[in-house]
């Protein structure tokens, strides 16, 4: 009797462990972010998706709009690179999703008036949360083809460079929202 109880939990945990054993996928996925072309840019993503987990490494440049910039006069572009780790809620990858961004930008400020020019470089981390909706089901129930997955990041920012006009003021946010969709395609 004494064996059996302490048998019977170790065989449960065995049992149970079994039954969770699911084969082990991996894909590849391409993105693009529409909205940095519209802002007279690019965004071009590789993303590598083994499991619930999404690394995502991407590269980006744009116009950022005077309104977001906050600083009038100026016309400001920004261009970089980051990496993402997600973790998909759902053992498929659609759904949604959380994890943390981190990346290196340079940004180009532009006084309009008198052609002035700064340039200035930081580091940003940023946590993230989005949802990712596959437009198609694959063969056998795999999840493949394009997605649309929309997200949303904090960006904290680490200046290590900032950019410095003389005689004119130009400021830059430590902390910046972040919003924009991704459109995708899984293979």
């Amino acid at each position: 009797m004494k064996k059996l109880v302490l048998l019977t939990p170790l065989l449960l945990v065995c049992l149970f462990g079994k039954a969770q054993d699911k084969p082990k996928t991996s894909t590849f996925a391409f993105e693009v972010d529409p909205i940095a072309y519209l802002l007279h840019g690019y965004s071009v993503h590789g993303v590598y998706q083994p499991n619930r987990w999404s690394l995502d490494f991407g590269l980006y440049g744009l116009r950022v709009p005077e309104k977001f910039h906050g600083n009038e006069g100026f016309t400001t572009t920004s261009r970089g690179y980051g990496l993402k780790v997600n973790y998909s809620l759902q053992s498929s990858g659609k759904g949604f999703f959380t994890g943390v961004g981190a990346g290196n930008g340079t940004t180009l400020a532009k006084h309009r008036e008198s052609g002035a020019e700064g340039t200035g470089h930081s580091w940003s981390i940023r946590p993230q949360f989005g949802y990712r909706l596959f437009l198609q089901e694959g063969a056998a129930g795999k999840v493949r083809g394009f997605y649309i997955t929309p997200w949303i990041s904090l960006d904290y920012q680490f200046q290590h460079d900032k950019i410095k006009f003389n005689n004119l003021d130009y400021k830059e946010s430590r902390i910046t929202p972040f919003a924009t969709i991704h459109v995708g395609y899984r293979f």
